[in-house]
């Protein structure tokens, strides 16, 4: 399982911009406590899982269509070049700005492009920064500063030189799917007549774990319990996933109100913090609900908790943040979808996957694919 290394406060969007000689290397996390902790000795202890939201006003923003540079900057006295600069030369910056922009919406990263940076992010929450600066030495060439921010590095890698490709050839490689668990050695064909299926006995104590994990007050021993979850439940593993699934609904019905409870607790996005740790794990939540629902649409259990928890106004609301957060939205229209027969009744769902099916189309090719086939499959009841 791939770790999340962006769980506490990371260096602000404004301030890794600023300095040009950071490098790939290891980054300091930390996290101040709360001011309002040491007023009111209560406050340390508000509950389990809680956590403490202050109300920032987000800065609407309309969906690029386009990557603008009004002009590229010479860098700085101090600026120095790390491994991860390339340069181009004989390009103009609106060519290299749309190779760019059309390279991360293939590859279905989400960006915001400021001037001549792009602070960007992908699903597996790598954030890293591309800065277009003109080489000093030769107004001809252009320098491509690409710099790991937080993450996977080998997932920098690959984003790398899917980057180095696009700019220099105009050409967009697609994205590599990469699961929450490697595809099931029982659909090899090497494995046919000798692939032994895990029993349930073994099943339901993996669960069972899961279940001690979930109810922890460490947030690293509820991610890597639902990323657990997730795995075996994953709709790849044909013969785990519907045992796991049916063993949650009947025996294990605690995980499923985290689920729910999960999902309620929409996230808080802002400008001023740079903590996904509530983005990520709501990520994998609404993955873990997804695998579960397409195991059995029409399960009367499932359907009734659903509708009496009115998770469709929560699953609307991300898909409504397709812009902020397109992979969450992207999960978010694909229960949407498997949960057409109550979809159906709510005109609000079509509308929001409409307009996240044309954010989709400009930023974010997974959203548009996601959101179009929810609305299809939406569509088909009526």
């Amino acid at each position: 399982m791939e770790r999340n290394l962006n769980l506490k406060n990371v260096t602000t969007v404004e301030g890794a911009i600023g300095n040009e000689d950071a490098e790939t290397g290891l980054i300091l996390l930390c996290a101040a406590a709360p001011a309002s902790a040491f007023e009111n000795p209560t406050m340390a202890s508000i509950g389990r899982h809680m956590k403490e939201y202050k109300v920032h006003r987000r800065t609407p923003r309309e969906t690029p269509k386009r990557w603008d540079i009004a002009g590229i900057p010479l860098p700085s006295n101090e600026y120095r070049k790390a491994r991860t600069v390339f340069s181009i030369t004989g390009v103009d910056e609106t060519t290299i700005a749309a190779r760019l922009f059309l390279s991360m919406k293939t590859r279905n990263i989400c960006a915001v492009y400021k001037n001549s940076t792009a602070t960007c992010k992908t699903s597996s929450y790598m954030k890293f920064t591309v800065r277009l600066l003109r080489d000093p030495e030769d107004d001809d060439n252009i320098f491509v500063d690409v710099r790991r921010r937080a993450g996977c590095a080998m997932s920098f890698r690959d984003e790398l030189q899917a980057i180095r490709h696009a700019v220099l050839h105009g050409e967009c490689p697609p994205p590599v799917d990469r699961r929450v668990m490697t595809a099931s050695f029982a659909n090899k064909d090497f494995m046919e007549g000798k692939y032994i299926p895990l029993g349930k006995d073994v099943i339901e104590q993996s669960i069972q774990a899961s279940v001690k994990d979930l109810e922890s007050n460490y947030y690293d021993a509820r991610e890597l319990a639902v990323q657990d979850l997730n795995s075996t439940t994953d709709p790849a593993s044909k013969d785990t996933s519907p045992k796991a699934c049916k063993l949650i609904l009947e025996k294990f019905p605690a995980i499923f109100n985290y689920i729910m409870n999960d999902v309620k607790k929409r996230v808080d996005y802002d400008d001023v913090n740079d903590d996904d740790s509530d983005e990520y794990l709501r990520s994998l939540t609404l993955n873990l609900l997804f695998n579960i629902i397409s195991s059995d649409p029409k399960n009367e259990t499932l359907i009734s908790i659903v509708y009496n928890d009115s998770i469709i106004d929560h699953l609307v609301w991300y898909v409504s943040e397709a812009l902020t957060c397109p992979w969450n939205a992207c999960l978010a229209a694909k229960c949407l979808g498997k949960l057409k027969d109550i979809s159906s009744k709510d005109g609000k769902v079509l509308e929001a996957l409409e307009k996240a099916e044309k954010v989709g189309n400009y930023i974010h090719h997974l959203l548009e694919q996601e959101a179009e086939g929810a609305i299809s499959e939406i569509s088909g009841v009526k």
